[in-house]
Formats: C-alpha cells, structure tokens, sequence
C-alpha cells in the first residue's frame, strides 16, 4: 500500500470547521496572497506539502525514533489532532449553552486548547524558517570550536579524519527540520510550554455577531502572535511568555480564542473576563483579526465565503 506524500501543517480537522461539506468533500474558499488570486480548493489541497514531516535518511539529519521516516507524521495525528474535533466542538457546544458571564474554559479544555496552540503553532513554515535561521550561527560556531579542538590533536591522521567529517557537513534544511521535528514534537515540552499559556495568561473566547457577513478567517499559520507595542507578527521577535505579545487562533468563523499577558494593561483588563465567552460586534476587531492572519500568513487565507482583500493597516 502506497504512503500517502501530501502532509499538512494545519490539520484538516481543523480546516473542516471553516469549510463547506460537498457531497463528501469539504471546500475552502482560498486566498493567495502571493498570487492575489481566490478560488475554492478541497482541504485535502491546501496547507500541505508532499513529505513536509519525513525526516530524509542523511547523514546529519537527527534520527526518528525506529528509524522511521514518517514516524512525526503519525506523531502529530496521536497528540493532537485526533483529539481537536472534540476540544473545538466542547468549546462552541458550552458557547451556545452557557449563560453570559459563564465560564467556558474549564482547567481540563484549557489544558487541551493550550497543547493544541503549541504544536499548531511550532509546525508550521515560518516555524521552521525560524528554527533554521536560528540554527545557523550556532551551527557555525560550534564548528569553529570544533576546529579549535581539532588542531590541539597530535595525531595528523585523526585531524584529517575530523576535519574530512566537518568539512563535508552542511547545514541544510533536510538537518534543521529533523531537529525542529525532534524538538517541537517532545511532549514534556509541548506540556511546559502549554503551562506557560495557562499561568501567565488571561484567556477569553470572543463570539463573532458578525459571522454571516464578516466571519472570522483563518490561514496557513493560524495562531498569530501580535506585539501591541512594536506591531510585529509571527514568531521571530515574539515569544509564548512575551508580555506584548498577544496570541489569538481563530476556532470557527464565529469564535476565536485570545491570550494576553496579565503583566499588562490588556492582560489585566481581560482578567475579568477570562476563560468566558464574550459577544464582539465591533468590525474593526474582527478586521483586525483577519488582517493578522493575512499578514502573518505563510501564503494562504481560508474561510467558507468570499475573502475580503486585507491589505490595509491596523
């Protein structure tokens, strides 16, 4: 039996609640912002690459555990989202039944929406661009520390030997993404860094009034972190634990889920409001909203309508 080559950095079970069920087939409506193109594609088509999570057999690429090639592959579907149709549908289903000023985030679905933040947000393109243009200059200077070491050996034949092996190492992306997979699918992480969310931030869910006409969208790199005080986007120059950083992930085209610091004026404002769910009928919000998700895009929008064309600024 053939393995399938299309991985998808957001998972179509996610993709699923912001498309429209054909027949058996669920269709996003897609925009490409690189192309400024839009047109409607299966999900099975979008947000994937062929082998995206298969760890290549080089000589420098970090091992997969049983030497499995698609060993992460089947890793990302056991951690989370096997498990993400449920914690969304919890999250809408307690939305539609609860009372305002109701808690809607329990410890446990807090816990759960925080793991899957995590892992959404380290597997994507920009996430691995990061690690690489990180690993770069360490990868440098460990190999000249290695040379230094090097020319103290005595032995001319083990310097050469040494040096042939440093010599034919290169720091490509097949090397970066074993150990990005390596490092970012390490479940006591993913729980370190879930915790982080849980502790140092106020979460509230926001209930679009709006979905109809003005849904809340989604794209290629759904969690988007925003610093309130420079205006960056992504992941290179914010952080989990950042207090400017505010961090959103779109759940449905009626509701997201936004994390502040409490460290910081939104952060303690929002604490009043934290883990309920909270009506917004305001359009530059759920403009703004879209408009990070256009900007912090890897290349691609997604909702189950027409796309407005978010260029403009906040």
């Amino acid at each position: 039996m053939s393995v399938a080559k299309k991985h998808h950095y957001v998972p179509q079970a996610y993709l699923r609640f912001f498309a429209i069920k054909v027949n058996s087939q669920y269709k996003l409506h897609v925009f490409d912002k690189s192309s400024c193109k839009q047109y409607i594609a299966n999900i099975i088509d979008v947000a994937q690459k062929n082998n995206y999570n298969k760890v290549e057999n080089s000589r420098f690429c970090a091992k997969p555990p049983m030497n499995d090639p698609l060993y992460y592959e089947s890793k990302y579907s056991r951690i989370i989202e096997e498990k993400m149709p449920r914690i969304i549908n919890n999250i809408v289903s307690t939305c539609l039944l609860t009372n305002n000023n109701s808690t809607v985030l329990t410890p446990k679905i807090k816990y759960e929406l925080a793991k899957l933040i995590v892992v959404q947000l380290l597997r994507t393109p920009s996430a691995r661009q990061s690690t690489f243009d990180l690993g770069l200059p360490v990868c440098e200077k460990i190999i000249s520390e290695t040379r230094k070491h090097i020319r103290k050996i005595t032995s001319t034949q083990k310097k050469e030997e040494y040096n042939d092996v440093l010599d034919s190492f290169e720091y490509s992306k097949d090397v970066s993404n074993s150990f990005h997979l390596l490092i970012t699918t390490d479940e006591e992480r993913i729980n370190s860094f879930s915790k982080v969310l849980i502790k140092n931030r106020a979460w509230v869910i926001y209930e679009n009034k709006q979905c109809k006409v003005n849904p809340f969208v989604t794209s290629d790199t759904p969690v988007t972190m925003y610093d309130f005080q420079t205006g960056k986007c992504g992941i290179s120059g914010n952080g989990l634990d950042k207090i400017t950083t505010i961090i959103s992930m779109p759940l449905t085209p009626k509701y997201l889920v936004a994390l502040y610091h409490k460290n910081t004026v939104w952060g303690k404002i929002s604490e009043s409001y934290e883990d309920i769910c909270i009506q917004i009928d305001e359009d530059r919000f759920i403009t703004n909203q879209n408009l990070l998700q256009f900007k912090q895009s890897y290349r691609q929008i997604y909702t189950n309508g027409a796309i407005n064309y978010y260029g403009g600024e906040m």
